[in-house]
């Protein structure tokens, strides 16, 4: 049996996680994974060459962990029975937006690398994500009881997990050659 969880970023995921880069990197429709284009030029512009140097992965991690109380990262690990873990995606957690992210970000945004698609991991990341999410409203005291999320309207499958997981569409924003954006509304 396999479960699957979600983790701080961790150095023991590096080989996984570079060869799930490498797939998101190499993927033609780069656009069509994440909920936000932002958040794709991120993961296209990581320096994979550059990563599998132990000393500049760490560090790469150490600016994940240090940009915490803005945003957290997790994540999503499958670990099948005989112990192997796999990096399946990634969700980043955005505790307070401002005025771009909440049009173009949204509190929630994930990633689910190509060869895991269609495979019920979007669901799943994003309802951990949730709990995650309602656990850090809680431990910080914020007046919180909602989150955002925002994915392009081409998107029909981060369209559909949003939809699946509770999500109220709120407004769609015509981004001009950006394409429009739809804003959704989960309950925590």
């Amino acid at each position: 049996m396999q479960k699957s969880f979600l983790v701080e970023p961790a150095f023991k995921y590096k080989k996984s996680f570079l060869k799930a880069m490498a797939e998101v990197q190499s993927d033609s429709q780069n656009n069509s994974f994440d909920s936000t284009a932002s958040a794709t030029m991120f993961e296209k512009k990581l320096n994979l060459h550059d990563l599998n140097d132990d000393s500049v992965f760490k560090s790469f991690l150490k600016k994940i962990k240090a940009k915490a109380n803005l945003k957290k990262t997790f994540w999503l690990i499958n670990k099948k029975e005989s112990g192997e873990e796999t990096f399946i995606g990634r969700v980043r957690i955005r505790q307070a937006l401002d005025k771009d992210e909440k049009f173009i970000l949204g509190h929630i945004g994930y990633l689910i690398r190509p060869s895991m698609r269609g495979l019920g991991y979007g669901n799943l990341i994003l309802r951990l994500a949730l709990k995650k999410a309602k656990k850090i409203v809680t431990d910080l005291n914020i007046n919180q009881d909602q989150v955002l999320l925002a994915c392009k309207a081409t998107n029909l499958a981060s369209k559909k997990i949003i939809l699946n997981n509770g999500g109220v569409l709120s407004k769609e924003i015509d981004l001009g050659k950006s394409g429009r954006e739809l804003l959704f509304w989960i309950k925590l």
